[in-house]
């Protein structure tokens, strides 16, 4: 029997509980080459038990690329400057592509939007405008208007309610306030009357004074005072202005988000899928806190269907996912409980890319949902040629936390498991690998693994009791090996007692072929077993 002699005698059971999260790591050392993560581990530690804390069953990502292009450096730094506020600075460095940058500029406007739920937003109207009229109106001795301080002011807050002018020549002032600073005057006074804005409910009346230069200078705060949280919305913009812009947005709104917004709707609504791109989709469970269950989705899409295009030595293509999920209860009509839209770009190197048609790539997100009967509705759209599928995946979430029966998860064949150093933020990213707390998964497409490759079999158990005396579980794990139609045998059983498992399986040994190994578990103290099993293919 085709099974290497020590792989059976090591374990390493992998606890992964919810916040306070303890991962306990049991390492017997015979003659097993230990992972990167396991080596990690030990220098950290010590050998004998080891112990990590990690965060809750959330999403986690790295900080990428600082490399902006000229389009989101201008964005950043003349566009927006007043008004996005440090946080939203710093995510916005951390994105690693020009797709992620595009998607978080989306939803930058789509929450300072007043009117959520039309294609328009005056917000962003309303901003544009004023950095067109500080430009025109409030130039200073060759420094553009929207340097200024009366133009970052005015960009901020819009127009004042009241000017007041003091000192100068003031009986030769232009009516028009905008352009007073040409005739002479020393001083202006801008008042607001906005008392829900705190900032300027403690600062009604700001001070412009005149400089020897011939700059008008805020004076009594500092410019780099004013928050970005100051800014607001409110309406300076003409009404013909505004309607013609508002129709330039929403034609634009339209016609990015229409054709995949009505495929998604169609197929909700009729059932009619569209099939522009090869596509798989995988869906796991996993015990999430209490009463929810998380669900890593995995995509497979088909390189041939994509259109790359060359960007810094890079070939690109650049897609959106996008779904729902609603929810179903008998009697009712279906809610929405959860939406999606986020960006995935795929690069390759001139080498990768050479040998990337007939090949496939993948991508992960997920989120935690609680028990229940859902309709998934998702799909992929090609930015660059317009392609799109969709596929819709009835959802059964089973309620991992009742405690009084016997379960198992999703069975995941890993090729790697690492640890990270942050925790993921949530639905905002799509990530290469699974990421669950601060664990990532690395799977390998359709379980195909080489000869030289060690993967993991990584699950859950729940339900399993307590021995009264240890007040520990006693679980046994019996795994039973097919190749082809043939089945060759079984590993000595496997004795556990923490509920999350990571038992490597190195194939060094395993002639190439088509596998399946059955997962007996058995709950030694209530008399309770399960059985499932996971395929896997050596080349």
């Amino acid at each position: 029997m085709p099974f290497p002699s020590q792989s059976l005698n090591f374990c390493m059971p992998l606890s992964l509980l919810l916040p306070p999260v303890m991962v306990i790591f049991f390492w017997k050392k015979q003659g097993y080459k230990l992972r990167s993560l396991e080596k990690e581990m030990l220098k950290i530690i010590g050998k004998g038990i080891l112990v990590v804390f990690l965060a809750a069953l959330m999403l986690g990502s790295a900080a990428g690329d600082q490399k902006l292009s000229k389009e989101h450096k201008k964005w950043l730094e003349e566009e927006v400057v007043y008004i996005i506020t440090e946080q939203e600075k710093e995510e916005f460095l951390e994105l690693e592509s020009d797709a992620e940058r595009e998607e978080f500029i989306r939803k930058f406007w789509q929450k300072r939007d007043p009117t959520p739920g039309t294609p328009e937003n005056e917000y962003q109207i309303e901003h544009y405008y004023r950095i067109k009229t500080a430009i025109r109106n409030f130039k200073e001795r060759g420094r553009a208007g929207w340097k200024t301080d009366r133009g970052k002011v005015y960009i901020m807050f819009g127009p004042p309610h009241e000017v007041e002018n003091k000192a100068g020549s003031d009986a030769n002032l232009d009516p028009d306030w905008r352009r007073d600073f040409k005739q002479g005057t020393d001083i202006f006074i801008w008042k607001y009357n906005v008392p829900a804005n705190p900032f300027l409910a403690e600062h009604p009346e700001l001070t412009f004074q005149r400089s020897p230069s011939g700059r008008y200078l805020l004076s009594g705060v500092s410019i780099s005072d004013l928050p970005p949280e100051a800014a607001f919305y409110r309406r300076s913009i003409p009404e013909d202005e505004l309607k013609k812009a508002l129709g330039q947005q929403q034609q634009e709104a339209l016609a990015e988000m229409s054709a995949a917004e009505q495929a998604l709707q169609e197929l909700i609504t009729s059932g009619t899928t569209k099939s522009e791109i090869g596509l798989e989709l995988s869906v796991n469970y996993f015990p999430a806190q209490p009463p929810s269950c998380y669900l890593p989705l995995t995509l497979l899409i088909d390189n041939k269907d994509l259109s790359f295009t060359e960007v810094e030595e890079h070939h690109r293509a650049e897609l959106s996912v996008f779904g729902k999920v609603l929810q179903k209860e008998e009697g009712q009509e279906p809610k929405e409980v959860q939406r999606f839209s986020l960006p995935w770009q795929i690069d390759y190197t001139e080498e990768e890319y050479a040998q990337s048609g007939d090949k496939t790539d993948m991508c992960s997100l997920g989120f935690p949902l609680l028990p229940g009967s859902y309709d998934l509705y998702l799909g992929v759209w090609e930015k660059g040629g317009d392609r799109l599928t969709t596929l819709a995946r009835e959802l059964e979430v089973p309620d991992f936390h009742r405690g009084d029966k016997l379960f198992i998860s999703s069975v995941i064949f890993a090729r790697n498991m690492n640890s990270l150093d942050t925790v993921h933020p949530g639905l905002e990213k799509v990530t290469r690998n699974i990421i669950m707390g601060m664990l990532e998964i690395e799977i390998t497409p359709e379980n195909i693994f080489q000869r030289s490759d060690e993967p993991t079999l990584f699950f859950y158990i729940g339900g399993a009791s307590l021995n009264s005396d240890t007040q520990k579980r006693d679980i046994q794990i019996e795994y039973g090996l097919t190749k082809g139609e043939e089945f060759i045998g079984k590993y000595p059983p496997q004795k556990y007692d923490v509920p999350a498992i990571a038992q490597p399986f190195p194939l060094a040994k395993f002639p190439p072929d088509d596998y399946t190994m059955e997962i007996k578990i058995s709950d030694l103290v209530s008399g309770q077993e399960i059985v499932t099993s996971v395929s896997f293919k050596v080349m």
